[in-house]
Protein backbone atom coordinates (compact mmCIF):
# COMPACT_ATOMS: atom_id res chain seq x y z
CA UNK A 1 0.00 0.00 0.00
CA UNK A 2 1.59 3.58 -0.90
CA UNK A 3 1.57 5.97 1.82
CA UNK A 4 -0.60 8.78 2.67
CA UNK A 5 1.77 11.59 0.93
CA UNK A 6 2.44 8.82 -2.06
CA UNK A 7 -1.75 8.52 -2.99
CA UNK A 8 -1.99 12.39 -2.67
CA UNK A 9 0.25 12.83 -5.09
CA UNK A 10 -0.90 9.88 -7.36
CA UNK A 11 -4.82 11.11 -6.72
CA UNK A 12 -3.10 14.71 -7.87
CA UNK A 13 -1.20 14.20 -11.02
CA UNK A 14 -4.32 12.47 -12.41
CA UNK A 15 -6.69 14.93 -12.07
CA UNK A 16 -3.70 17.13 -13.39
CA UNK A 17 -3.69 15.16 -16.49
CA UNK A 18 -7.44 15.53 -16.84
CA UNK A 19 -7.46 19.19 -15.86
CA UNK A 20 -4.64 20.41 -18.25
CA UNK A 21 -6.43 22.18 -20.80
CA UNK A 22 -7.53 24.47 -18.06
CA UNK A 23 -5.35 27.38 -17.97
CA UNK A 24 -4.90 27.20 -13.91
CA UNK A 25 -4.81 23.82 -13.96
CA UNK A 26 -2.77 22.69 -10.90
CA UNK A 27 -5.34 24.59 -9.04
CA UNK A 28 -8.27 22.77 -10.63
CA UNK A 29 -6.87 19.60 -10.39
CA UNK A 30 -6.20 19.98 -6.24
CA UNK A 31 -10.13 21.02 -6.65
CA UNK A 32 -10.83 17.82 -8.22
CA UNK A 33 -8.24 15.66 -6.38
CA UNK A 34 -9.63 17.06 -3.15
CA UNK A 35 -13.28 16.14 -4.21
CA UNK A 36 -12.25 12.40 -5.01
CA UNK A 37 -11.06 11.99 -1.61
CA UNK A 38 -13.99 13.66 -0.41
CA UNK A 39 -16.21 11.00 -1.88
CA UNK A 40 -14.59 8.23 -0.94
CA UNK A 41 -14.12 9.42 2.43
CA UNK A 42 -18.17 10.04 2.73
CA UNK A 43 -18.71 6.28 1.07
CA UNK A 44 -16.60 4.69 3.83
CA UNK A 45 -18.32 6.58 6.37
CA UNK A 46 -21.86 6.36 5.15
CA UNK A 47 -21.61 2.74 3.80
CA UNK A 48 -19.14 0.38 5.45
CA UNK A 49 -18.84 -0.78 8.87
CA UNK A 50 -16.89 0.82 11.58
CA UNK A 51 -13.98 -2.03 11.18
CA UNK A 52 -13.06 0.61 7.94
CA UNK A 53 -11.75 3.15 10.53
CA UNK A 54 -8.14 2.03 9.19
CA UNK A 55 -9.08 3.21 5.86
CA UNK A 56 -10.75 6.05 6.79
CA UNK A 57 -8.10 7.51 8.78
CA UNK A 58 -5.52 6.34 5.73
CA UNK A 59 -7.86 9.01 3.33
CA UNK A 60 -8.12 11.34 6.20
CA UNK A 61 -3.86 11.60 5.82
CA UNK A 62 -4.52 11.69 1.94
CA UNK A 63 -6.44 14.46 2.12
CA UNK A 64 -4.26 16.46 4.37
CA UNK A 65 -1.42 15.49 2.08
CA UNK A 66 -3.30 16.49 -0.84
CA UNK A 67 -3.84 20.23 0.98
CA UNK A 68 -0.32 20.65 1.63
CA UNK A 69 0.37 20.15 -2.19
Amino acid sequence: MKTPKEKAKEILNNMAFVCRDNGNYPEVAKLCALICVDEILNYIHNFTEFTEQEDYNYFMEVKQEIEKL
